[in-house]
């Protein structure tokens, strides 16, 4: 596959498919020993660099401490072996100023290194409870006996995260309970493939008694779990194989894998992540048992494999708009065409995404000014989803009318594709040129409003010839205090119906209506115990903000078949 957007919940980072890459880099052994008796409790991994040549006082390793507010393994230089042919090589740590993501740590050298260096070290899962605060998918967590979590948690690797190596990646079982197996984002069993740094440290990895939705470890697709979902996996498994060969079929790649990861939350609220060729996906204890299952949020990461410019200089805040609003764009599109959405779903899935759009509190924040804030409020993250849908949703309709639909944002699309497959590197600029080839400049005039935040009122053919727009007032979701955070009452908004009902900062959270209840609800309120000092008190309030202005769709030729989709 081509290089694929990492979306993980806060986190944008660009990791280019590691089976493309040539093999101009030194090599770089990886095996991980999961052990336990009853249950695997941790996983021992040990490293071999090939003649890595550092220097006396050269960072040799290095991991994060903390990324978007996820706290790893972080360890002491004392939890780390290493030795080269010359004996041991008495490591030291030193924690790098951070940034406005996190923190990493670098693993210094006492003395110059020769031939290859072995460096091992035990890594033991995170513990987390009902009072965890949800975020991306790094953490190593117990799952039924097992474990699941990315690299980002757990692996020193080489500190150049772009660095090319020859890997090889081998388990280790002797040590874990009977029936324990392994797989991660690239496969299972042993393996020699050439990546990056960042492609180990973004991969998904699971250990223990691994159910697969296809037993064959060489399958192109597969779907991975410990723990039983509320939700029917046989179903979701169809769904999403079928999902996702007909998105690679769109972009040329028939033969593309992917796989995805499951894993449960002992907290409230799900959430997921996109890794290299993978996803992983949670549920929290609040998740009522669904029949598709998460069909929405895994076409959007799916979608990601195919979605994303690669100019370089341009930070992740000012391309945000294309890689989520084309994900959120192709989720649809995509299912659709699939067979997996219904026309009434279409409509009702594109008037939610706008919806969040028009309703979002930064919805005229600059796509710079919005960056600022993607680490600090989650809906200051959703502005490039929605912002990015109902640009792109108008690029559309406006390439169809120039061209006399003879071409779509598909032809766009798979053009820009093709062009960062040849090497070509496209930002913000080389976007409106290749866009004023279909329409003109407008293309230049509209990418303008949409960087600076002006409102976007959809064109009157999109999403045509079977729905149209029409203005009306909406009330976006509003809950009140921090909805990553379901075991707590926190940054409570002073002016919120959740403030004004009586919920006070601090408060700990016993239940709530479920939140998928009160979203598909415009009437639905709110009912939620906190403990207090000792004593419970119980609130119910719309978790509802004022109504604000918006354009959604409505079906406006139901005696049309095709609605060209």
């Amino acid at each position: 596959m081509k290089q694929i957007v990492m979306a993980l919940a806060g986190v944008w980072l660009l990791a280019g498919c590691g089976q493309n890459l040539p093999a101009d880099g030194p090599g770089l052994s990886v095996l991980l020993a999961p052990y336990g008796e009853s249950e695997v409790e941790g996983m021992d991994v040990t490293l071999r660099l090939s003649e890595p040549g550092a220097a006396a006082g050269d960072a040799l390793l290095s991991m994060p401490v903390v990324l978007v507010g996820t706290p790893t393994a972080a360890y002491s230089a004392e939890q780390v072996q290493a030795a080269d042919e010359q004996g041991e090589l008495v490591l030291t740590a030193r924690d790098e100023d951070p940034t406005s993501s996190g923190q990493y740590r670098s693993y210094l050298v006492p003395r110059d290194t020769v031939g290859d260096v072995t460096v091992s070290y035990r890594a033991e899962p995170r513990q987390v409870d009902k009072n965890t605060r949800n975020g991306p998918l790094f953490d190593v967590r117990p799952q039924d006996g097992g474990i699941m979590g990315a690299g980002v948690y757990f692996m020193l690797l080489p500190s150049d995260e772009q660095a090319k190596y020859d890997v090889g990646m081998d388990w280790d079982f002797s040590n874990a309970p009977a029936g324990t197996s392994g797989a991660w984002s690239l496969g299972e069993g042993e393996q020699e493939l050439t990546l990056t740094v960042s492609n180990l440290r973004f991969a998904y990895y699971a250990a223990g008694e691994v159910k697969r939705a296809v037993d064959d470890p060489d399958a192109a697709f597969n779907l991975y779990w410990i723990t039983e979902p509320p939700f029917n996996i046989e179903k979701l498994a169809a769904n999403i194989t079928r999902l996702f060969k007909t998105m690679a079929e769109f972009h040329g790649q028939p033969d593309a894998s992917y796989r995805v990861f499951i894993r449960s939350n002992p907290h409230a609220g799900g959430g997921g992540t996109g890794f290299i060729d993978s996803f992983a996906f949670s549920w929290g204890i609040d998740e009522d048992a669904s029949e598709d299952g998460p069909l929405m949020l895994l076409s959007h990461e799916i979608a990601h494999n195919w979605t994303g410019l690669n100019g370089k200089d341009e930070p992740h805040a000012l391309t945000a708009w294309y890689s989520e609003g084309t994900a959120e764009y192709y989720k649809v599109v995509m299912a659709h065409r699939a067979g997996l959405m219904s026309r009434a779903e279409v409509l009702e899935t594109i008037n939610d995404m706008a919806e969040g759009y028009y309703s979002n509190p930064y919805v005229a924040a600059s796509n710079e000014a919005a960056g600022e804030m993607f680490w600090k409020d989650g809906l200051a993250q959703r502005v490039p989803y929605g912002r990015g849908f109902m640009y792109l949703t108008n690029a559309d309709a406006k390439i169809i009318a120039a061209s006399d639909g003879e071409a779509t944002l598909d032809t766009l699309v798979l053009q820009i594709n093709a062009l960062q497959d040849e090497g070509e590197n496209i930002g913000n600029e080389r976007w409106q040129q290749l866009l004023a080839g279909y329409i003109g400049n407008e293309a230049f005039t509209d990418h303008q409003a949409m960087v600076s935040g002006e409102l976007i009122v959809p064109h009157p053919q999109a999403w045509g010839p079977c729905f149209a727009p029409y203005q009306t007032q909406v009330r976006g979701f509003e809950l009140g205090f921090d909805r990553m955070n379901l075991g707590q009452v926190t940054n409570l908004t002073a002016d919120s119906n959740a403030a004004i009902a009586g919920l006070l900062e601090g408060d700990k959270i016993v239940s709530f209506t479920p939140l998928r209840t009160l979203r598909d609800d415009v009437e639905a309120k709110m009912t939620i115990i906190v403990e207090r000092d000792g004593e419970t008190f119980d609130y119910t309030y719309l978790p509802r903000g004022d109504s604000l202005p918006a354009w959604l769709w409505r079906d406006v030729a139901p005696e049309v078949d095709d609605c060209q989709i």
